[in-house]
């Protein structure tokens, strides 16, 4: 306890990660500023006419979805890749396509007056949007801060210090890298509190609320855990890299390195030869699987067919687990057995 308690007041002492932490804050709150400057409280006039409007699209969609749920009663075995043409001329069918549960068309429930009142921020709106932008800023603070934290340890020798006065590897790991847990962690949920709250102050005070539903509380609540998680997880790949690489740069050219080459590069050089499935192999189609719940990957051929398959949730969170788990492994008997100096 005594090491663990050192460790995030050094961690918290640190000027980078200060930084970091300042320069995320400031994202956020200009953020908010931006919202706050484009924003202003509606008039009931402007109530009214979106009410309106929002209703007369309630109707549109319930037409179009019984008009989905008609077609698959009278058309059981239709392929939903390749619908008759005659579908589309008769308008039994949108450019886009039907599926059999219909799951494409907009529901009737989704359209909300807040759609239809312009320049007004509504509060059940922005927040998915700006609970995805938190987690991309935290995402990126912690593989800074985590990797900053123990790269500056090794720069600066006070590791091999540390390890004179506390010659346990594994409690030394292991309280490092819980002490970034702690801090990035804290950070993050004290920064989004703050920043949706302020959100909701600016949207009762100047913009809108909107309908906050049970399934809207279920949908941003998950989303907002699972980007917790994935902030977890960089930091733990953050902490886990730098103690491969005894730097703070391999920590962070390692990730910009991978997005470089591979998620740009490799993919785009895989796409031109036309090989199947290039997305399978690219780690970015995962963590979008983990945060939305599924991402679809294509394979066009030759003969102008085309084959999809879906990545779920499950599927994304269990590769991203598994990728951090085996840096998280490998530093770990790289740091057991390696010589420090």
């Amino acid at each position: 306890m005594r090491l663990l308690s050192v460790e995030l007041r050094r961690f918290a002492s640190r000027r980078a990660n200060i930084l970091f932490a300042v320069i995320g804050l400031l994202f956020l709150a200009g953020s908010l500023t931006v919202l706050g400057l484009s924003t202003h409280k509606p008039t009931e006039a402007e109530i009214s006419r979106a009410e309106s409007q929002a209703e007369e699209e309630r109707e549109v969609t319930e037409r179009e979805l019984k008009e989905c749920e008609d077609y698959w009663a009278e058309n059981p075995d239709a392929d939903p890749e390749n619908p008759d043409p005659d579908d589309f001329e008769s308008g039994k069918v949108e450019d886009y396509g039907y599926t059999p549960d219909c799951e494409y068309l907009q529901q009737p429930s989704d359209v909300q007056a807040s759609d239809y009142l312009g320049q007004v921020i509504s509060f059940a709106d922005e927040a998915e949007g700006q609970i995805i932008f938190l987690g991309v800023v935290f995402v990126v603070c912690a593989l800074l801060m985590s990797g900053s934290f123990v790269g500056a340890e090794w720069t600066s020798g006070g590791m091999t210090n540390l390890l004179l006065w506390r010659p346990r590897r594994t409690a030394v790991y292991a309280s490092k890298l819980t002490a970034a847990l702690l801090a990035v962690l804290t950070l993050t949920i004290v920064a989004s509190v703050l920043h949706i709250g302020g959100l909701y102050l600016l949207a009762v005070t100047n913009g809108d609320v909107g309908t906050l539903t049970p399934s809207w509380w279920q949908d941003n609540g998950n989303l907002a855990l699972r980007f917790l998680a994935l902030v977890a997880m960089a930091t733990v790949i953050g902490v886990s890299l730098s103690m491969i690489g005894r730097r703070t740069v391999v920590a962070i050219g390692s990730v910009v390195a991978y997005l470089v080459v591979v998620e740009y590069g490799i993919r785009g050089l895989l796409s031109t030869v036309n090989t199947h499935f290039v997305d399978y192999w690219m780690l970015s189609t995962y963590v979008g699987a983990w945060l939305v719940g599924k991402q679809q990957v294509y394979s066009s051929y030759l003969d102008g067919t085309a084959q999809v398959e879906t990545i779920y949730m499950w599927h994304g969170g269990g590769v991203l687990a598994a990728v951090t788990a085996i840096l998280l492994a490998g530093s770990a008997v790289l740091f057991a057995r390696r010589d420090t100096a």
